[in-house]
């Protein structure tokens, strides 16, 4: 009973001592959370009257040029299609970037990362004591780090990836 009534006061002296700097921390991020909101939702405001203003200029100017329902259909139209557009970009790949891996393919992937960094290191070691080519090296090395990098990246971000290391690693002859 002394064992249990020792391990509860040492408990509650663990807890009453830190307890302050966790809630000055929850203040402060409930805080800057706070802060956060408030300028997002004023910079929501201020887009929105934005695309007001805008659709009613563009409403001015097309009425100039033609009947002012048509000038209406035309300004919703193209209302209508940006935020179609914007609806698409929204919900084309957002599945993709919020799954998070299970613990198990996390744990696989970091086994594969590390066999084919020590065949690497080893092909370098083998390559370099038979005086082999850096370029050789360098391309060993970023055919690893893009076998790395590639097994979560898509299409576009595979092709974008694959110019940009062609443009740093391009040299003249």
């Amino acid at each position: 009973m002394q064992i249990a009534g020792m391990v509860r006061m040492a408990t509650q002296t663990a807890v009453d001592a830190v307890r302050p700097i966790i809630e000055e921390t929850v203040r402060e991020a409930a805080r800057d959370a706070a802060r956060r909101t408030v300028f997002l939702v004023f910079g929501l405001i201020l887009l929105a009257t934005v695309i007001i203003f805008a659709d009613l200029a563009f409403y001015l100017w097309l009425r100039t040029q033609m009947a002012a329902h048509f000038a209406a259909l035309v300004v919703a139209g193209v209302s209508l299609v940006l935020m179609g557009v914007a609806m698409l970009i929204t919900f084309s790949g957002g599945s993709t970037s919020s799954r998070q891996p299970s613990p198990v393919s996390l744990r696989a992937n970091i086994a594969d990362t590390a066999a084919a960094s020590e065949r690497s290191a080893d092909s370098r070691d083998s390559t370099s004591a038979t005086g082999g080519d850096p370029m050789a090296n360098l391309a060993a090395d970023a055919e690893a780090l893009g076998k790395m990098l590639g097994q979560n990246a898509n299409g576009y971000q595979l092709v974008l990836g694959a110019f940009l290391v062609g443009m740093l690693l391009g040299r003249d002859k």
